[in-house]
């Protein structure tokens, strides 16, 4: 079973081009998450946890990119 973070986080990790899957259906998996009565599934403690993961990713990427 996934954590909420870990579902926000795999669906953040689309790539909408390599995995052939619309970015409209990618928004689209990803809009409930952000309801407010979805709250109960992916609490704001998660989407915190989650959100500074892909900050984390990117910036790791981001300063690999630049070196």
């Amino acid at each position: 079973m996934m954590t909420a973070a870990e579902v926000f986080i795999s669906l953040h990790s689309i790539d909408a081009t390599k995995d052939g899957v619309p970015l409209r259906k990618v928004m689209a998996c990803l809009d409930p998450c952000m309801k407010e009565d979805m709250r109960p599934t992916f609490p704001p403690e998660a989407m915190a946890v989650a959100l500074q993961q892909l900050v984390t990713r990117y910036l790791a990427c981001y300063s690999f990119v630049t070196q």
